[in-house]
Parts: structure tokens; sequence; C-alpha cells
């Protein structure tokens, strides 16, 4: 049971609690108790036991210091939390008011260069959030990875920030990665006194996750359809990023990667026929956003994705500033790698036309799932290079079967 005063009631899912974990200092701050509960941490690190502060008569009785720590009742507890084990600072409606503040944000696209890492970029420069960047890459080798209940239970503990100590230790030793994480990542990346490498080992990203009001999951290595049990969290919505396979498979071409279009547009239609499922079944928690509409028009475009996330269309100085420098036409910036986002989005947004090849261009419109996912995303088929390279021949037919944010 959990404990509010003289009140109690059963853990729920999602629930927040705060506890008091065994250390070198007692729960106390500004004069008053700051503890809803002391309890003993054990070696193994699993669920704690023994409770030793009683918050209801306002006074703390330790077997030993403690320090607080503020965790999130998940799957792991149900089952293990014995009476009296969790204490809550606060109320159910306090906790209905926190759920609400706390967005968690899926970025899903069915092909690499799609845009994806822009979007989840953009999501994140909102103040106080977290991204965490292609998470699955480590393990898309794991024989569970194609097992939806393995990739919802990954993400989750994302979410939940209980992810393990061997994700800890390989997303700090990916520098591309963690550079995405968080803004005060930046600083091990700026020639610390103590090293890169050292700086990063020091972060405690599971704080830094607890501490997030918006956290972000970009992943480009699931299906759509094994993520769709997320939806089954209150905080969950998943963004579904689409761009024109041609525009993509060009790209993945330059990359040296798999740019097989039988393979990548079957993916790309599963993911199709999965959104338009669950559009139906959870029309308010997952949309769809095409990288041709927010490239011609990003500010609208970010309006209208914050107000599907957090139910305003209002964007800080942070996401403006951001849109700016990544999206601004009139602005040269450094290439970064294969990774960097600025770009003069108007001119981008169909470059590809100019550049892809006539061997190109044919392969990926006789492959028939690439030619029914461009129709279904809306797109003109162009059947030869001619008219791909006229730009007076419009990219976009008048309809689209497949519904935008």
């Amino acid at each position: 049971m959990v404990r509010l005063g003289k009140m109690s009631y059963a853990p729920q899912l999602g629930m927040r609690v705060v506890v008091s974990w065994e250390a070198q200092k007692l729960c106390i701050g500004d004069g008053e108790q700051k503890a809803a509960g002391a309890v003993r941490r054990p070696r193994d690190r699993r669920v704690p036991r023994g409770v030793l502060c009683d918050v209801a008569e306002r006074r703390q009785v330790c077997v030993r210091p403690v320090v607080c720590e503020t965790i999130v009742i998940h799957e792991e507890h149900v089952g293990r939390v014995h009476p009296g084990q969790y204490s809550v600072l606060v109320s159910p409606a306090d906790e209905a008011n926190w759920k609400k503040k706390v967005v968690e944000v899926v970025v899903v696209s069915s092909l690499p260069r799609s845009g994806s890492t822009l979007l989840a970029q953009v999501i994140a420069a909102a103040n106080n959030s977290v991204l965490f960047f292609e998470p699955l890459a480590r393990y898309q080798k794991v024989p569970c990875f194609k097992n939806g209940s393995c990739i919802t239970d990954f993400v989750s503990s994302l979410f939940y920030c209980t992810f393990d100590d061997k994700f800890d230790v390989w997303l700090k030793g990916k520098g591309l990665f963690i550079g995405y994480y968080h803004p005060s990542v930046d600083r091990c990346f700026q020639w610390p006194r103590e090293g890169s490498s050292t700086c990063r080992r020091r972060l405690d990203l599971r704080a830094l996750c607890r501490g997030a009001s918006v956290k972000v999951v970009k992943v480009i290595r699931s299906r759509l359809a094994w993520l769709a049990a997320l939806l089954n969290r209150s905080n969950v919505k998943i963004i579904y990023l689409t761009r024109d396979p041609r525009a993509s498979l060009a790209s993945i071409n330059r990359m040296g990667w798999d740019s097989l279009p039988s393979r990548r547009c079957a993916a790309l239609t599963a993911d199709l026929d999965a959104y338009t499922s669950l559009r139906v079944s959870h029309p308010d928690r997952i949309t769809r956003l095409s990288l041709e509409e927010f490239s011609r028009n990003p500010i609208h475009t970010t309006q209208r994705i914050f107000d599907f996330l957090l139910g305003s269309s209002v964007l800080n100085d942070s996401v403006r500033r951001f849109l700016w420098e990544h999206t601004n036409t009139s602005r040269s910036w450094p290439n970064d790698g294969n990774m960097d986002t600025h770009r003069s989005s108007m001119r981008e947004v169909e470059a590809w036309r100019g550049s892809v090849t006539r061997s190109q261009l044919r392969e990926v419109e006789a492959e028939p799932a690439c030619r029914a996912a461009i129709t279904r995303l809306g797109h003109a088929l162009f059947n030869t290079l001619e008219n791909a390279r006229n730009s007076s021949i419009s990219l976009h037919l008048k309809t689209t079967t497949v519904p935008n944010v």
C-alpha cells in the first residue's frame, strides 16, 4: 500500500513516488522533513524493503542516513511492493497534474534519411528535455529485437529512466548519440579539464532523465506496429514521420547503406498500414508528419506538432531559435557531417529531383511497393528523369490517402 498522511491506496503503474535510499545524509531540508518514507536499499538494487520513517506524525526515525529520490512505479515493482513499503509526497490530484506535464514522445520513421533527427531535435529544443537518439541501435541484433513486447519494455525503461547499466555505458560511449541527449552533455565536447571520456562517464543520465518534462525517443529501427503497445501508457504520443521514398533512397544510396527498394518500401508500406489502423484506435495519441510539409513551413508545422504534444502551439525562444538556425534559407552553415541538420529547408525539400540518377528513379518507381507508397503519400510518379527534373511538374497530388497531423 502507499501511504499519504493517514490515507492508504495501492500503487498504480506510472505513479510517482518519493523514497529515500541509504546514503550519507539525512532527508532534511529547509527545516522540514522532505522524505515521504525512508527505506533501505539492498545491495542487489532490487525493490527496497523496510519502511523506516513516518511522515504522518512529522517525525523521522531512520536506522541509517538516507537521501531522497523520485521514482516511478512500473511493471517490475508490481507484485513486489509490500504494504507500507512506499510513501507518497503528492496527492492523487497532484499526481494527475504531474502526468499532464510530462510528455513522452516517440519519433518514428520507416526509412533512414527522412528527417527524423531534425524533428526529434526540434521537439527536444523545448526546455527541460532529454533525447534518446537511436537507442535500438544497441539491440538490433538481439533475438527479441523484432518482438513487440521486447521493444515496448525497452522503450518504456527509457521513459521510466530505469534503463540498465549496460545501456548507460553504451550510450556514454557513443559520441554522436550522447551528444543529442541533454544540453549539459555539451560541456563534455568542449575540451573539459578531465577529458571528454571522463566527463561523459561522470554524467548521471538517469537523474537528467528523471528531471525532464519532455522525453523524446527517436527510432528508425522499429516497425510502427512493434511500438503500438506504448500507446497504452498515459503520457506517450507517437509522431510518424514520412518522406518520399525516392528522396530517402537516393540519400541512403549516397551513404552506401542498404538501398534495396523492395525491402525499404515494404517497411514503409507496413508502417503506413499500421498508422492507418492506430490513427483510428488512438486519434489523439498518434499523428503523421511529412518532411515535405515541415520543410515548406517549419514554423507553422512545429506549432501544430507542439499543440498535438503539449496542448499549446506557443513556441518558446529556444525552439524558434533552433528552427531559424536549422531551416533558415538565407544562411549558410558549415557541414558537420552526414547527420548535420542545418539546412535551407525550402531548397532541400525537392533537391533530390535534381540529383537522382536515371537508374535510381527507374528502379524505385518500378518497384510495386514503392509506387503504391508514393501514391499513398500523395506524391506524383514521374516515370522519366526528364519529368523529375521539370520543376513545373508538381510533386504533390491533390489528395492523399494517409492523414497528416
